[in-house]
């Protein structure tokens, strides 16, 4: 199983961070991280 680490998904002040962006949810953020890491 992929680890937030794995994705760059950092959890700061109760909020999960993705580069610039902040998501309520850690499932928000991944499928955010994977839709960036699938176009790079």
């Amino acid at each position: 199983m992929e680890t937030m680490e794995a994705f760059g998904i950092s959890y700061v002040d109760g909020r999960f961070r993705f580069g610039e962006y902040e998501y309520d949810g850690l499932a928000e953020a991944v499928i955010h991280a994977k839709a960036a890491k699938a176009t790079v």
